[in-house]
C-alpha cells in the first residue's frame, strides 16, 4: 500500500512539473495565444502567420477590423527587454501610456485615426506587441496573454 501511494505521488509530481514546463515553451505559448484570440473573436480567420526562430507574427481578419500579434520568445529576460527596446526606439510617436498591471513593462496606445489600439508588453522572457480594433479588446487580449506567460 505504501509503495503504491509513493509511486502515485511520484508520478503526480512528475506530471505537475511537466505541465508547468510545457507552459514555458514557445510552441505552447503560440497555441495558447491563438486560442485566446479565437475565443475573443471567433468570427475572424487567420490570414497570416510568419514564424521565425524566436518570433511569430499573426494577422487575423482584415487589417481594418482584425487583430495583429507579434510574440517574441527570448532566451532570457534581458533578450526580451532588448527586443522591446529596439521596437520602442523606432516609434515616431513614443510607446504610449505606461501600464502597471501587465508584466515587467507595458504600454498602451490608441490610434488617432479610428478605433484601433494596441498594447506592447514584456513579461519574463517574452515580448508581445498586439493591435486590436478597439481599446477594450486590446487590453482584454493583453491580459489573457500575460496570464499564459510563466515567470522564469
Amino acid at each position: 500500500m505504501k509503495r503504491t501511494l509513493s509511486t502515485f505521488l511520484f508520478i503526480s509530481t512528475l506530471l505537475c512539473v511537466a505541465m508547468i514546463a510545457m507552459g514555458q515553451d514557445f510552441p505552447t505559448l503560440q497555441v495558447r495565444a491563438e486560442t485566446a484570440v479565437k475565443s475573443k473573436r471567433p468570427d475572424i480567420k487567420l490570414f497570416r502567420k510568419e514564424e521565425k526562430d524566436k518570433e511569430v507574427v499573426y494577422q487575423w481578419g482584415p487589417k481594418d477590423d482584425g487583430v495583429g500579434l507579434l510574440i517574441f520568445y527570448g532566451a532570457s529576460h534581458e533578450e526580451a527587454a532588448e527586443r522591446m527596446k529596439a521596437t520602442l526606439k523606432i516609434l515616431s510617436v513614443g510607446p504610449g501610456r505606461k501600464l502597471t498591471d501587465l508584466g515587467d513593462e507595458a504600454y498602451f496606445w490608441k490610434s488617432g485615426r479610428g478605433g484601433f489600439a494596441g498594447v506592447r508588453f514584456r513579461k519574463s522572457n517574452v515580448y508581445i506587441d498586439l493591435v486590436a480594433p478597439s481599446a477594450a479588446m486590446a487590453k482584454d487580449l493583453a491580459k489573457s496573454l500575460a496570464q499564459e506567460i510563466q515567470k522564469k
